[in-house]
Protein backbone atom coordinates (compact mmCIF):
# COMPACT_ATOMS: atom_id res chain seq x y z
CA UNK A 1 0.00 0.00 0.00
CA UNK A 2 1.13 3.29 -0.18
CA UNK A 3 2.69 5.79 2.02
CA UNK A 4 0.28 7.97 4.12
CA UNK A 5 -0.72 10.83 2.03
CA UNK A 6 1.23 9.54 -1.39
CA UNK A 7 -0.58 9.46 -4.43
CA UNK A 8 -0.44 7.09 -7.57
CA UNK A 9 2.47 9.34 -8.83
CA UNK A 10 4.05 7.80 -6.25
CA UNK A 11 4.43 5.15 -8.83
CA UNK A 12 5.73 6.12 -11.61
CA UNK A 13 9.17 5.12 -11.24
CA UNK A 14 7.79 1.74 -11.28
CA UNK A 15 5.14 1.67 -14.09
CA UNK A 16 7.16 -0.17 -16.56
CA UNK A 17 8.15 -2.44 -14.27
CA UNK A 18 4.73 -3.18 -13.00
CA UNK A 19 3.55 -3.77 -16.63
CA UNK A 20 5.83 -6.16 -17.42
CA UNK A 21 4.82 -8.02 -14.42
CA UNK A 22 1.41 -7.59 -15.01
CA UNK A 23 2.05 -9.52 -18.73
CA UNK A 24 4.12 -12.38 -16.63
CA UNK A 25 1.51 -12.84 -14.45
CA UNK A 26 -1.58 -12.90 -16.67
CA UNK A 27 -0.12 -14.47 -20.24
CA UNK A 28 3.64 -16.08 -19.04
CA UNK A 29 2.12 -19.37 -19.48
CA UNK A 30 0.22 -18.88 -22.75
CA UNK A 31 1.05 -20.46 -25.91
CA UNK A 32 0.17 -17.97 -27.86
CA UNK A 33 1.41 -14.51 -26.72
CA UNK A 34 4.82 -13.71 -26.95
CA UNK A 35 5.21 -12.39 -23.66
CA UNK A 36 8.94 -11.31 -24.42
CA UNK A 37 7.87 -9.13 -27.22
CA UNK A 38 5.06 -7.15 -25.39
CA UNK A 39 7.99 -6.94 -22.19
CA UNK A 40 10.32 -5.35 -24.88
CA UNK A 41 7.54 -3.23 -25.88
CA UNK A 42 6.95 -2.56 -22.71
CA UNK A 43 10.31 -1.66 -21.57
CA UNK A 44 10.74 0.78 -24.27
CA UNK A 45 8.34 2.94 -23.00
CA UNK A 46 10.67 3.73 -20.14
CA UNK A 47 11.35 7.38 -19.90
CA UNK A 48 13.73 9.33 -19.41
CA UNK A 49 14.90 7.08 -22.10
CA UNK A 50 17.87 5.08 -20.94
CA UNK A 51 21.41 5.52 -22.72
CA UNK A 52 21.74 2.17 -23.80
CA UNK A 53 21.58 1.06 -27.30
CA UNK A 54 18.64 -1.21 -27.07
CA UNK A 55 16.65 1.83 -25.85
CA UNK A 56 17.66 4.22 -28.81
CA UNK A 57 15.69 2.11 -31.27
CA UNK A 58 12.98 4.27 -33.19
CA UNK A 59 11.68 2.45 -35.48
CA UNK A 60 10.90 -0.93 -34.47
CA UNK A 61 7.66 -1.96 -32.86
CA UNK A 62 9.02 -1.08 -29.52
CA UNK A 63 10.47 2.45 -30.98
CA UNK A 64 7.14 2.73 -32.13
CA UNK A 65 4.89 1.85 -28.97
CA UNK A 66 7.19 4.29 -27.43
CA UNK A 67 6.49 7.05 -29.24
CA UNK A 68 2.63 6.07 -29.35
CA UNK A 69 2.42 6.60 -25.46
CA UNK A 70 4.25 9.78 -25.56
CA UNK A 71 2.41 11.15 -28.72
CA UNK A 72 -0.73 9.77 -26.89
CA UNK A 73 0.37 12.29 -23.98
CA UNK A 74 1.36 15.39 -25.49
CA UNK A 75 -0.79 15.56 -28.15
CA UNK A 76 -3.87 15.16 -25.66
CA UNK A 77 -5.64 18.78 -26.47
CA UNK A 78 -6.34 19.33 -22.49
CA UNK A 79 -2.77 18.14 -22.02
CA UNK A 80 -1.91 22.41 -21.41
CA UNK A 81 -4.24 21.98 -18.67
CA UNK A 82 -2.99 19.18 -17.04
CA UNK A 83 0.45 20.91 -16.66
CA UNK A 84 -0.22 21.85 -13.31
CA UNK A 85 -1.39 18.94 -11.68
CA UNK A 86 2.14 17.05 -13.47
CA UNK A 87 4.34 19.81 -11.76
CA UNK A 88 2.40 18.53 -8.43
CA UNK A 89 3.44 14.86 -9.74
CA UNK A 90 6.67 15.85 -10.34
CA UNK A 91 7.17 17.26 -6.84
CA UNK A 92 5.73 14.03 -5.12
CA UNK A 93 8.54 12.07 -6.84
CA UNK A 94 11.26 14.67 -6.32
CA UNK A 95 11.38 15.07 -10.26
CA UNK A 96 11.09 18.71 -9.79
CA UNK A 97 14.18 19.73 -7.74
CA UNK A 98 16.51 17.44 -10.43
CA UNK A 99 14.69 19.48 -13.69
CA UNK A 100 15.00 22.79 -11.67
CA UNK A 101 11.24 23.34 -11.48
CA UNK A 102 10.07 25.73 -9.39
CA UNK A 103 6.52 26.20 -10.16
CA UNK A 104 4.27 24.69 -12.78
CA UNK A 105 4.62 27.86 -15.07
CA UNK A 106 8.52 27.00 -15.06
CA UNK A 107 7.21 23.37 -16.72
CA UNK A 108 4.85 25.03 -18.95
CA UNK A 109 7.53 27.24 -20.11
CA UNK A 110 10.32 24.55 -20.56
CA UNK A 111 7.54 22.43 -22.54
CA UNK A 112 8.63 23.69 -26.14
CA UNK A 113 12.21 23.18 -25.25
CA UNK A 114 11.37 19.81 -23.70
CA UNK A 115 9.75 18.53 -26.95
CA UNK A 116 12.07 19.72 -29.52
CA UNK A 117 15.21 18.47 -27.78
CA UNK A 118 13.62 15.25 -25.45
CA UNK A 119 10.79 14.00 -26.86
CA UNK A 120 10.88 14.76 -30.89
CA UNK A 121 14.00 12.60 -31.75
CA UNK A 122 12.24 9.75 -30.07
CA UNK A 123 9.12 10.13 -32.35
CA UNK A 124 10.17 11.23 -35.58
CA UNK A 125 9.68 8.38 -37.52
CA UNK A 126 6.69 7.57 -36.22
CA UNK A 127 4.70 10.86 -37.24
CA UNK A 128 4.55 10.01 -41.06
CA UNK A 129 2.27 7.17 -40.14
CA UNK A 130 0.03 9.27 -38.23
CA UNK A 131 -0.13 11.73 -41.60
CA UNK A 132 -2.00 8.33 -43.40
CA UNK A 133 -5.09 9.07 -41.68
CA UNK A 134 -7.72 11.80 -41.12
CA UNK A 135 -7.73 10.78 -37.64
CA UNK A 136 -3.64 10.90 -37.48
CA UNK A 137 -3.72 14.35 -38.94
CA UNK A 138 -5.87 15.55 -35.94
CA UNK A 139 -3.33 14.14 -33.36
CA UNK A 140 -0.92 15.67 -35.13
CA UNK A 141 -2.50 19.11 -35.28
CA UNK A 142 -3.11 18.42 -31.29
CA UNK A 143 0.48 17.54 -30.69
CA UNK A 144 1.85 20.82 -32.65
CA UNK A 145 -0.63 23.69 -31.35
CA UNK A 146 -0.17 22.52 -27.68
CA UNK A 147 4.07 23.21 -28.19
CA UNK A 148 3.18 26.25 -31.15
CA UNK A 149 0.85 27.52 -28.01
CA UNK A 150 3.71 28.05 -25.59
CA UNK A 151 6.08 28.92 -27.97
CA UNK A 152 4.02 31.67 -29.46
CA UNK A 153 2.94 32.99 -25.25
CA UNK A 154 5.58 34.14 -24.26
CA UNK A 155 6.50 35.77 -27.88
CA UNK A 156 6.51 39.66 -27.96
CA UNK A 157 3.08 41.21 -29.45
CA UNK A 158 4.76 43.66 -32.37
CA UNK A 159 1.54 44.30 -34.10
CA UNK A 160 0.34 46.07 -31.27
CA UNK A 161 3.07 48.31 -30.78
CA UNK A 162 2.72 49.37 -34.61
CA UNK A 163 1.90 53.21 -34.52
CA UNK A 164 -1.56 52.23 -37.02
CA UNK A 165 -4.93 51.59 -35.00
CA UNK A 166 -7.81 49.26 -35.83
CA UNK A 167 -10.71 50.80 -37.21
CA UNK A 168 -13.83 48.64 -36.21
CA UNK A 169 -15.92 50.39 -39.41
CA UNK A 170 -13.32 49.93 -41.93
CA UNK A 171 -12.05 46.11 -40.61
CA UNK A 172 -8.46 47.16 -41.69
CA UNK A 173 -5.45 48.76 -40.24
CA UNK A 174 -5.01 52.59 -41.08
CA UNK A 175 -2.47 54.67 -40.02
CA UNK A 176 -2.47 56.89 -37.09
Amino acid sequence: SLPTGATDASLTPYHVDRGKQFIDEHFGNHLLIDTKQIKHNIELTRFPVPDDQDHQDTVNYPGLVRAADLIGQLADPRYLQKISALFYEFEEIGKNQILGYRNPGDLRRNYPNFYWNVVYPYIKPALPYLDRSLSGKQILANLYANVFRVEHQSQPKAIFSHPCRYSQTTAQLCTA
